[in-house]
């Protein structure tokens, strides 16, 4: 399979090796004090869907899996006291982070590719790529500095990949087996940084994460939720390991696929161009690009109150996704997380969308949002970009009240996003950690700038949590684990 856009080309296999060195060579030196920061709030993102996701049906499911197989090994199945192998830890983690759609995304969309279904190919790399680095971590001699710029590297990775899918033509096929291949390519990329691979064995396990990534996608539902990345986590700590040792060969040679330079090239702008300022931690457990939009609907319901004080709504996205979120007759609650009209008439209504089962069928189907349904009007702006909008209610006593929205790569800067990143995260750890060892979250991941920083996190990830409302497992038994809780021999500086 060859992919054609009328630019120059290189093999894969080329493309692969440029990045595979790139991630080789990076070192927490090179990276500027905001892909720090954000990385670090992304660290945070991860901890509250990971600690909340564990108790989703899927979470439960992979639990039970890895049990019955009495598969015990050093790393830490997190909130339960489990410990497993590397791969099938990271799996584990990397459903739960992505089970309740709380995981981050990648909010990019190329200027001068035409609109349609691949115009915007949106990428969830964290659930995957910090699963898979933690997994390791745990039996490795690393500290904080080593796994955040394992993250960083992967995910940087990942986004590199999906952007490449996103800037080819409608009608091509695809260059990486399923959905969700970008994110296993990254938790390799993430995995091998932090093993300290060489350049030849980074790019020997973005191969073979490409190859174990093979499969079909899987369509959400509450038991699948999560598998993804799962899978991703996997393939990606197997690639990394296998690579390691050199068991599959450490070639590099992928060949039938030719990568595009010039804007959306793999290696274009490396090191200068950071994919994370592209990374969002949404909101609310909807899609990604209305996410913003909904949770600003949310601050109007006071004033919109019931249906019948509602006369019509307008909300205004961006064209290019338009398609992608205005579902108007969900059939299960995947739909329902990309119908911007059900949600926003939810927002108004003041359902409370982090709650589980907020997005089932009888919530938003019932008469009352349908009724707001029937009074929406959607329409396009170009001048937008995803994770941006604007929401209009007009009330039936002549009142306008309006409200803008946006989490795109403008919109990443500032204190606010910290904010809105804790008071998410808080709201999400709190009635499974508790009020101290919430706030030992949230300093622990400002730490991960200390070379100390990493205990402290691993210890509040490891506490076995009161999970599906019983009590936590007895320290000691079979597969059980618990950490002590380090010192922490420095005062922890954020934006070090």
């Amino acid at each position: 399979m060859n992919l054609h856009t009328g630019k120059a080309s290189w093999p894969l296999e080329t493309a692969m090796r440029g990045q595979a060195a790139w991630v080789s060579r990076l070192d927490h030196a090179d990276l500027p004090a905001s892909i720090r920061t954000h990385a670090r709030l992304d660290v945070l993102d991860w901890t509250g869907a990971t600690l909340h996701g564990a108790s989703s049906g899927s979470a439960r499911g992979v639990r039970r899996a890895i049990m019955a197989a009495d598969s015990q090994g050093p790393a830490a199945v997190f909130g339960t006291g489990l410990g497993a192998p590397a791969p099938a830890a990271a799996f584990a983690n990397a459903v739960a982070a992505q089970a309740d759609g709380f995981d981050d995304a990648y909010l990019w969309l190329p200027s001068d590719v035409p609109a349609g279904p691949v115009a915007y190919a949106p990428c969830h790399p964290g659930a995957a790529v910090l699963a898979a680095v933690l997994a390791v971590a745990e039996s490795r001699p690393v500290n904080g500095r080593d796994v955040l710029v394992a993250h960083i590297a992967g995910v940087e990775t990942a986004c590199r990949v999906r952007r490449l899918l996103a800037g080819q033509p409608r009608g091509w096929g695809r260059p990486l087996p399923c959905d969700g291949a970008e994110a296993a390519l990254g938790a390799a990329a993430g995995v091998s940084r932090l093993l300290g691979a060489s350049g030849r064995r980074t790019a020997a396990a973005l191969e073979l994460a490409a190859t174990l990534a093979a499969g079909p996608s899987l369509a959400p539902t509450t038991a699948t939720a999560g598998l993804d990345a799962g899978r991703a986590a996997y393939g990606g700590v197997l690639a990394a390991l296998l690579a390691r040792d050199d068991a599959c060969g450490a070639s590099a040679t992928v060949t039938g696929l030719d990568v595009v330079t010039g804007e959306h090239g793999l290696r274009a702008g490396i090191g200068g161009r950071w994919e994370m300022n592209a990374l969002v931690m949404r909101p609310l457990p909807v899609s990604e690009v209305i996410a913003p939009v909904v949770d600003a609907a949310s601050g109007l319901a006071p004033a919109a109150g019931e249906a019948d004080r509602v006369r019509a709504i307008e909300i205004e996205l961006p064209g290019r996704v338009l398609g992608l979120c205005d579902v108007r007759e969900p059939r299960d609650p995947s739909q329902a997380r990309c119908s911007v009209r059900r949600l926003v008439a939810m927002a108004l209504l003041g359902d409370d969308l982090y709650e589980r089962g907020a997005l089932a069928p009888a919530r938003y189907g019932r008469p009352q949002v349908t009724a707001l349904c029937s009074r929406t009007l959607v329409r396009a702006r170009r001048d937008l970009v995803p994770g941006s909008g604007v929401v209009r209610v007009c009330g039936a006593d002549g009142s306008v009240r309006s409200v803008a929205a946006g989490l795109g790569a403008s919109a990443q800067g500032g204190g606010g996003v910290r904010d809105r990143v804790v008071a998410k995260f808080e709201r999400l750890a709190r009635p499974v950690l508790g009020d101290d060892t919430t706030a030992s979250a949230i300093e622990a991941a400002d730490g991960l700038n200390t070379p100390d920083g990493l205990g402290e996190l691993l210890w509040v990830l490891n506490q076995p949590l009161a999970l599906d409302g019983t009590a936590p497992a007895p320290d000691g038994g079979p597969a059980q684990r618990c950490t002590v809780r380090p010192a922490r021999r420095e005062p922890v500086v954020r934006d070090r």
